[in-house]
């Protein structure tokens, strides 16, 4: 069994797309939709940073699918911003997938980004890799936008058979997936906690490797393109050695700003 933790919010991030309502919600349904298919049993724990007051939550776009979604308080993010001098960081990606990785039932566990199409052919290399002191990555491969616009069963259909244009191919993406057991991700130490968001995906593997952590890399997973795809929105990059670290009073309490909701 594995644990799929991805962070996301209903706030409009990569941008619109034409004959598509919600293009950031479409493409949660559609990673969604994706995992429910492979051939594993597992959970998709959704982690809901800061809804904006103004916008529905991400649960009313995934109602019916077995998902579980953890909201994470406008508090929290308070208290971040007061922590950062005021410096505007809207979301907090790697600590809402630290969060996460904190309420994930299993012990196999993917972290992974809500714009991926996981393709069946493949995952059997990363169910069987993922264990006990080895971090599993992935290739991505990104694919046009508009793919977001066909029904979904018609386009994993189409992500399974291989039948999806490839724009670009990254092999470093590390936010987009990263598989491990709870206690690898444990004693490597998680996620750097950070004012930051960009390299941290990079830093944390680096951190595994120097501990001896080998890194196995046998899958690649599809990537839908949207405005910030490769370089990041404005509000969300600070490289890693420009984020101040957060304070180590709110890294040992931030689950309390978490609740599960109903979907």
């Amino acid at each position: 069994m594995i644990s799929f933790v991805l962070a996301t919010r209903n706030d409009g991030y990569g941008g619109a797309l034409a004959d598509v309502g919600n293009f950031t919600m479409r493409r949660l349904q559609i990673t969604v939709d994706s995992i429910l298919r492979l051939p594993c049993p597992s959970e998709v724990v959704i982690v809901e940073w800061n809804p904006p007051p103004d916008r529905p939550g991400i649960a009313e776009f995934l109602a019916g699918r077995p998902v579980r979604v953890i909201t994470v308080s406008s508090e929290l993010q308070e208290l971040l911003d007061a922590d950062n001098h005021g410096r505007p960081l809207p979301f907090y990606e790697y600590v809402a997938k630290d969060i996460g990785v904190g309420s994930a039932r299993f012990e196999r566990i993917i972290v992974c980004n809500p714009d991926n199409i996981f393709p069946q052919r493949g995952f059997e290399a990363v169910m069987n890799g993922i264990a006990d002191g080895v971090l599993v990555r992935a290739d991505r491969m990104e694919v046009a936008a508009e793919h977001s616009a066909r029904p979904i069963e018609e386009l994993l259909d189409c992500a399974d058979a291989g039948g999806l244009e490839i724009i670009g191919r990254y092999s470093g993406a590390g936010g987009d997936f990263c598989g491990l057991t709870r206690a690898t991700y444990e004693r490597v130490g998680g996620f750097l906690p950070a004012h930051g968001n960009r390299g941290l995906d990079a830093e944390f593997q680096h951190r595994a490797r120097q501990s001896g952590v080998p890194v196995i890399q046998e899958y690649a997973h599809y990537h839908i393109h949207h405005e910030n795809a490769v370089r990041e929105a404005p509000g969300r990059p600070l490289s890693v050695g420009a984020s101040q670290p957060i304070a180590a009073d709110l890294t040992r309490s931030w689950d309390q700003f978490a609740f599960e909701v109903e979907t």
